[in-house]
Formats: C-alpha cells, sequence, structure tokens
C-alpha cells in the first residue's frame, strides 16, 4: 500500500471494479481516491501513481477530502418530518447528542439483558412453584424469601448511529441524554429520547474499524426506517457492483453502487485525522447528485432487500464511507441484532 499511498492526496484505497467514462466495469481493480485527479504532466514523479501492481490494474476517482461533519447549514430539500420532533420516533430522522449538532437515527437494534428479579409479585408462576416446594420442605423460610431473586431476561430497544453523533467524539458520558429532533433542529431538554449506553472510542493514533454508538430508548418508537421499512437479518456478503440504500436526516431516501470494499480510508474529525480499515465505499447516486452529506451520518445502508448492510459514518461529494454492519456487531460489547 506504500507504493499507492500518496500523503496528503490519497484518500482511500480499495477492492473493486475499474471504471471507464463513468461506467463500472467486470474488471477487477485496485480502487485509489485522491483529492484531485491531476494530468499526468501536472504530477510530480513521486507523486505519479502505477496503472498496476503486482498484476493488478489500478483505478484513481477523485473525492475530495473525506470528513465525518454535521450539517454545515439548511438546506431547501430538507424534509420537515425529518428535522422536526416526531413522536412515535423512528428510522431516519434527526438525533444527536446536547453537544452535537445533528446526525441520522439509523436503526432501531436490539439486546437481551439479564436481571436478578426480587420483586415477588414479578416472578412466574414456576418461579412460586419452585418456592413454595423449598417452603414445603422446610429448605426455605419465611426470613429469607425477601433475599431471594430469579434471573429474569429482557429486551431493550436502542437508537444505532456513531459515536460523533450519539458520543461527540468520545466526550461523552455513559447515560447522557440523547435529543430528538439534534440542538441543530431546534432540540432541547425536553427533547430527550434515549441513554447513552455504549460507543466504541475513534482513535487518532490507529487505524479505526467502526465509528458506531448505541442509546437506551426511553419513549414510544416505531423501528420502521422512513421510507424503507423494517430491517431484516443482516448481509455480510456485499460485492463491488451491488445497490445499496439509505434513509437520512438530509437527503432523505437515496441509492448507490458499491465501488470499493475492505477500503482503507483517511476522514478528517473535529479531533483529527483519523484512519480506518476495511471499509464499503460508495458512489455517487446514478442521477449524479451525491450519496452523503452533513447530517447523514449513523444512517444505515441496506441492500435492496432490506438487509442492513453498514453505517454511514463520513463522505464527500464524489463517496461515501460505510463501516460494514458485521464489523459494528462485533466491535460493541452489547450484542445487538435487528
Amino acid at each position: 500500500m506504500d507504493l499507492l499511498w500518496k500523503d496528503g492526496q490519497t484518500t482511500f484505497i480499495g477492492k473493486g471494479k475499474k471504471i471507464r467514462n463513468g461506467i463500472q466495469t467486470d474488471e477487477d481493480a485496485i480502487i485509489i481516491g485522491v483529492v484531485e485527479k491531476k494530468p499526468l504532466d501536472k504530477l510530480k514523479k513521486k507523486d505519479i501513481i502505477p496503472r498496476e501492481v503486482a498484476g493488478q490494474k489500478t483505478d484513481i476517482v477523485q473525492t475530495g477530502r473525506i470528513r465525518a461533519g454535521p450539517p454545515l447549514r439548511k438546506r431547501e430539500y430538507e424534509e420537515e418530518i425529518r428535522i422536526t420532533k416526531q413522536r412515535p420516533i423512528f428510522p431516519g430522522i434527526s438525533v444527536g447528542h446536547p453537544d452535537v449538532s445533528a446526525g441520522t437515527f439509523g436503526a432501531v437494534v436490539y439486546a437481551e439483558e439479564t436481571e436478578e428479579q426480587f420483586d415477588q409479585n414479578n416472578w412466574s408462576w414456576w418461579d412460586k412453584f419452585i418456592i413454595a416446594v423449598l417452603k414445603w420442605l422446610g429448605l426455605v423460610s419465611e426470613s429469607q424469601m425477601s433475599m431471594l431473586s430469579f434471573p429474569v431476561t429482557k429486551t431493550k430497544a436502542y437508537i444505532l448511529s456513531n459515536n460523533h453523533v450519539l458520543a461527540n467524539e468520545n466526550m461523552a458520558k455513559i447515560g447522557d441524554a440523547i435529543w430528538q429532533p439534534g440542538s441543530y433542529d431546534g432540540g432541547g431538554k425536553n427533547d430527550e429520547v434515549a441513554k447513552l449506553t455504549e460507543f466504541v472510542p475513534i482513535s487518532n493514533r490507529k487505524p479505526n474499524k467502526v465509528d458506531v454508538a448505541i442509546a437506551e430508548i426511553t419513549v414510544d418508537y416505531n423501528p420502521a426506517i422512513y421510507q424503507i421499512g423494517v430491517p431484516k437479518e443482516p448481509r455480510y456478503d456485499l460485492q463491488v457492483g451491488e445497490y445499496l440504500q439509505y434513509s437520512g436526516r438530509t437527503l432523505g431516501y437515496k441509492k448507490a453502487k458499491i465501488i470499493a470494499t475492505d477500503a482503507y480510508t483517511e476522514v478528517e474529525y473535529d479531533m483529527g485525522v483519523t484512519e480506518w480499515e476495511g471499509q464499503i465505499i460508495v458512489g455517487r447516486c446514478d442521477d449524479g447528485s451525491p450519496s452523503s452529506e452533513g447530517g447523514t451520518s449513523g444512517s444505515l445502508w441496506l441492500d435492496m432487500d432490506k438487509r442492513p448492510a453498514g453505517v454511514l459514518y463520513a463522505g464527500s461529494n464524489e463517496v461515501t464511507c460505510i463501516n460494514p454492519i458485521k464489523a459494528v456487531q462485533e466491535a460493541l460489547k452489547t450484542k445487538i441484532y435487528f
């Protein structure tokens, strides 16, 4: 990779298919993103990327700087339903930590949690039957009853989004409030909808795999992603050339093709430049419009069969960067599912 990575100019390197005249071909290639694509006669010799490396052809795409960031300004095409208060809450709308402007509520995810249940009124009939037998046998006294408990498994629902949306780039505390809409869209203390539960720290010293956080939902919710529906089981075998779709705060519903997988990327955050490995890169939409913009961070990308593919965390006018959903599930200590 050292031969292909040009400091200050390269933005990503991944596995893909060669693109000719804007059309993706079936020819395997190493796809290299650069801030600005220049003619060979405008480049220094050390900055020229080889046409082929170890028998593998290369292809260069212009990306501009890739950044994880908030909305830059209000857009006339932003849908009111996505940037205003909604109850019950649902994925595809504005959300954020109080100290963050706004991002996207990506999806509702679930996890099982086991608690010790001391309240006898909440014991199951089977628990009560066992206690009755133990008391009859003289193995449990009345004084010991208050000390008894039974494990109870509960299903909890969480907002899935980015660390930089829900946890303010590592600066939030577990238990912090999450607002809907985000503060940029007018959210305030009366708009709390969840409590920050977990986030995977972002590093600017070593490569990252995911920018992700979850927050336990404390209000009524609808799990259907706006304009898409309820997600199915995740997809782990995505291929270059496949279409993915998402529903986000700023741009609404979008669909675009994967141009690279297993990508190494460089992304600008408020905390500084960060490096990422194993990422998915999506290009512009078929109509030529960008596939992401400030405020879409945290959106869940799905395949066209509504199977979760990954979480949007950064982008530019030309490309969008996605954390693969398998990496998201593996990185969180909370064992989430859809």
